[in-house]
């Protein structure tokens, strides 16, 4: 969450969808809703997994762009967000990048896919993906899978381009 937080970009809507869990959840999004220089909405409620509350947030969200990052994941940087603004004269639907995981303490890069693979099943990761929100809107993510709803829901967005 602090990399978020942390963004040098300001105009950040932020949206927690916490799945009523029952450790200090609650609690820790109070508090982080107390800052004012973002934009806060939060939901503790059942939900029927990661792609509902995915689906939960895309409701809730009203600005230009969406970007799914979970609670263990973080940008790479704190200028992750201004970075794709700074050339206002391509606006794409889709902006995506490069993911890294940390294995063993290392960072290890995830080779960059190109989106003319994405038919052959290559993922994009969601942590490293922006997407126009009215595109978001009218494409939510499948609930019938329970690992993949995330790539139908590019697969979808990807078969309207």
């Amino acid at each position: 969450m602090g990399s978020v937080i942390k963004q040098t970009y300001g105009n950040i809507e932020y949206i927690i969808i916490d799945g009523h869990s029952s450790d200090n959840s609650v609690e820790i999004i109070k508090k982080i809703a107390l800052d004012k220089r973002i934009i806060f909405k939060w939901l503790s409620e059942p939900d029927k997994g990661i792609y509902d509350a995915m689906n939960k947030a895309i409701a809730l969200a009203t600005g230009e762009w969406i970007n799914f990052i979970n609670a263990g994941d973080s940008f790479y940087d704190l200028d992750v967000l201004a970075k794709p603004l700074l050339n206002k004269t391509i606006v794409p639907d889709i902006l995506y990048g490069r993911s890294m995981y940390v294995l063993n303490g290392n960072d290890i890069g995830c080779p960059q896919q190109k989106i003319n693979h994405f038919y052959q099943g290559v993922l994009i990761g969601h942590q490293a993906t922006f997407v126009v929100l009215e595109l978001t809107k009218s494409n939510l993510c499948s609930l019938q899978y329970r690992v993949s709803g995330y790539f139908t829901f590019f697969f979808n967005i990807y078969g309207r381009l």
